[in-house]
């Protein structure tokens, strides 16, 4: 599949609505095989890879399920947004805004109470709203690096059964925490690029249904796409 068509096909599944750029546009030419970037333009990135939980635990007050060891903390990821230069010359400064969702489901976790370990399958969803400021460093003619933090808005529906049983336990909620992310990426096409990142992420979630606190600290690793505009 080409390059192009893959990107497009990533940010088919997103559901991030970009804003116009601004109405003075740079000829194709103009951009063509370098990494210029004005101030007010627009890049838009998709990724797609996989998030590995440190910890993701639930704790009721009561009891404990601990999956960060297990099948639970092992996540798909997809997701992307928009980055907005603000300044710099031989650095770019801006602000992005971007947003991603994780799943899992039939999950094995270990569920402990009163010195009592019992194994449960668990299922999880998160989508993450999160957005800061950045920098972006162009590297030679087609290289170039970022990095990028700030907070984040997450949202949560867990679901955990003992194995064999038909009783479930299920939640949902919204929770607050920060991220930290970086990559590296390489101009492939005509103001497209691909690459790499990572993001570490933490967070804490309040369930309902009197399912306490999810704890929720962990590392996405991710193949980028970024498209110019």
């Amino acid at each position: 599949m080409p390059p192009r068509a893959l990107f497009w096909l990533l940010l088919s599944l997103l559901t991030l609505c970009a804003c116009q750029g601004p109405e003075k546009r740079r000829r194709p030419e103009d951009w063509l095989n370098t990494q210029r970037w004005e101030r007010g333009e627009m890049r838009l990135q998709g990724f797609l890879g996989a998030r590995v939980m440190d910890r993701i635990e639930r704790n009721d007050g009561g009891g404990v399920t601990d999956g960060s060891d297990e099948q639970l903390s092992q996540l798909p990821s997809i997701g992307g947004g928009a980055l907005w230069k603000f300044g710099g010359e031989k650095i770019d400064f801006g602000f992005e805004g971007l947003f991603s969702a994780n799943w899992r489901t039939n999950a094995l976790a270990f569920s402990s109470s009163g010195g009592l370990e019992v194994a449960v399958d668990a299922d999880i969803l998160l989508l993450d709203f999160y957005g800061g400021p950045f920098v972006n460093v162009p590297l030679g003619k087609d290289w170039r690096i970022y990095a990028a933090g700030g907070p984040l808005m997450q949202y949560a529906q867990y679901a955990e059964s003992e194995q064999g049983s038909p009783d479930e336990l299920i939640g949902t909620g919204f929770g607050t925490g920060w991220y930290a992310r970086a990559g590296i990426e390489v101009l492939v096409d005509q103001g497209l690029y691909a690459g790499i990142g990572v993001r570490r992420t933490g967070s804490s979630i309040s369930l309902s249904e009197g399912l306490g606190t999810l704890e929720l600290e962990g590392t996405e690793f991710v193949f980028s796409m970024t498209q110019v505009f």
